[in-house]
């Protein structure tokens, strides 16, 4: 295919939609659709594979990987077919990135609990939070406003940059595919039996598949953090010192270290820096500006490859 420079700015111009768009009444849509999707092959695979869980967590994997790819593959295809070619493939990756991506979203429903704990209701706050932490969280200001800090960071990769840097660089297949397995591994650590061997091998996709758009959004966080007041440095450190966590919450980590409201701990004791609810809005900021810069950042790198290389 060759694909005219301004194929490229879809993301772009996906984001800008999700931002103008109010599409909160959406958002419950592909975790609806992904859980309903891997509930039912969770259920073949128990069923059909009874009392072999390795296997089957082997076998669930790969179709969802494979499932997803496919999908993303054939709208894409089809939509060059059918739209005479370069013009409805970017039509339908804009629409595809515009429902992919989440900034809005989840910065207004940050916004919530921030205004809800200024109000003095942590009960109101903890509710908005819920929707958006999707576990139980202690009921205290401190601790909500720290579990919402720590989602608005998480959120510069998995509302925004993860399908971007897929899509970018290896097409949508890839991007949904990325979507879909960090939904459904963040469903089953949100399950009764988050360690449940069926579900090993998704979540080893889900590492592998977030860890190099982690890494490109350090990269990304690391220029617009002074924006909210953060420190560069203390941003690097916190998320270069947590090897051995998850992607995502590096990413947080390393945010949080850079605003100053790190919770560590220490040979000696437990080492809480002080958080406001003036500390969401700035990881707000961080997630606006993160997630554009990176979209941009993204879109026009592949928007100059199109024009001098695939065009």
């Amino acid at each position: 295919m060759d694909n005219p420079w301004w194929v490229g700015l879809a993301p772009l111009l996906g984001w800008c939609l999700d931002a103008v768009i109010n599409t909160r009444r959406w958002e419950p849509l592909l975790p609806r659709l992904v859980q309903r999707g891997g509930e039912r092959l969770e259920f073949v695979m128990r069923t059909g594979l009874a009392g072999k869980p390795e296997r089957a967590g082997l076998i669930l994997a790969a179709w969802l990987l494979g499932g997803t790819w496919v999908i993303g593959w054939g709208i894409t295809q089809t939509a060059w077919v059918f739209g005479e070619g370069a013009p409805g493939k970017f039509v339908v990756w804009v629409i595809l990135f515009f429902l992919l991506f989440g900034t809005r979203r989840r910065s207004a429903a940050g916004g919530d609990v921030m205004r809800s704990l200024l109000a003095e209701n942590a009960d109101v706050a903890g509710q908005w939070l819920h929707h958006i932490e999707g576990e139980p969280v202690d009921g205290s200001p401190q601790a909500i406003a720290r579990a919402t800090v720590h989602r608005m960071s998480e959120s510069v990769v998995e509302k925004a940059l993860l399908v971007t840097f897929w899509g970018v660089t290896l097409g949508m297949g890839v991007a949904l595919m990325a979507a879909c397995v960090h939904e459904l591994a963040g469903h089953s650590r949100r399950s009764d039996s988050p360690d449940d061997p069926l579900w090993k091998y998704t979540l080893k996709a889900e590492y592998w598949l977030t860890l190099p758009a982690a890494w490109f959004s350090v990269i990304v966080v690391y220029l617009v953090i002074p924006l909210a007041g953060g420190s560069r440095a203390r941003a690097m450190a916190g998320f270069l010192n947590h090897k051995g966590s998850a992607p995502l919450r590096r990413i947080a980590l390393g945010v949080e270290s850079g605003l100053g409201v790190t919770q560590t701990q220490t040979v000696e004791q437990k080492v809480v820096d002080p958080i406001a609810p003036e500390d969401i809005q700035r990881s707000v900021i961080i997630l606006w500006t993160a997630s554009f810069v990176g979209v941009a950042a993204m879109s026009g790198i592949t928007a100059l490859v199109f024009r001098f290389i695939g065009g």
